[in-house]
């Protein structure tokens, strides 16, 4: 969802978020890594395909490099990446957990609509929150407006199972700093060994007698 879909539906349910700045109201940003392979070992996460097929080794591997992509330089081009592996985890945790397949919906004009599957935009609004935080923060009931679900049916059979996906994304992004400071770290040490004169020379470079 972009920012300014967000905007209008809260204004259609009353709640104003003019005063919300949204990092996605002034439209997509340049992808961050212009011209810099950042994944490493040459890997990368292919947002070109859309809903690719669900392989759990490759998302063990590469989410929490999307997640800090997503997350910290709002790089959108690893969304369906991310979105895939939400997706893989909702499956599992439904299963094992026995999760509803259906919840109720919203009335709409007083109508009593049919209960509606929720899952797959359940891992969609973790994205969309993740990437609008200040809005989701100043009207929390905006979660189950997104949704099209009711807010019992919210409150009492869905949100317990959105925090648990939230956890997951969390838990990706954590692996994805803890990579960064790792890499931090050996630059550091690297930089303090070739300060001292210590740093190991190159192979094959002949040096100087």
């Amino acid at each position: 969802m972009r920012a300014a879909e967000l905007l209008a539906l809260a204004s259609a349910h009353g709640i104003n978020l003019a005063h919300v700045h949204l990092n996605g109201a002034a439209g997509p940003r340049k992808p961050w890594h212009d011209g810099i392979d950042l994944v490493p070992n040459g890997r990368r996460c292919d947002s070109r395909r859309r809903r690719p097929e669900p392989d759990p080794a490759a998302f063990d591997e590469d989410l929490p490099w999307c997640a800090v992509r997503y997350s910290l330089a709002g790089d959108i081009s690893v969304h369906w990446p991310l979105w895939n592996g939400l997706v893989f985890q909702a499956v599992r945790l439904g299963r094992r957990e026995h999760w509803p397949p259906q919840v109720s919906a919203r009335r709409l004009n007083g109508t009593e609509p049919p209960p509606r599957f929720y899952l797959l935009e359940l891992c969609q609004l973790v994205l969309d929150e993740e990437s609008m935080k200040p809005a989701f923060a100043a009207a929390p009931q905006l979660r189950a407006i997104c949704l099209g679900i009711a807010d019992r049916a919210w409150a009492h059979a869905v949100e317990p199972h959105y925090l648990k996906l939230q956890a997951v994304y969390g838990h990706w992004l954590e692996l994805g700093r803890e990579r960064i400071r790792a890499w931090i770290c050996e630059a550091a040490a690297i930089d303090s060994l070739d300060f001292k004169g210590l740093r190991p020379k190159p192979t094959g470079i002949p040096t100087a007698v």
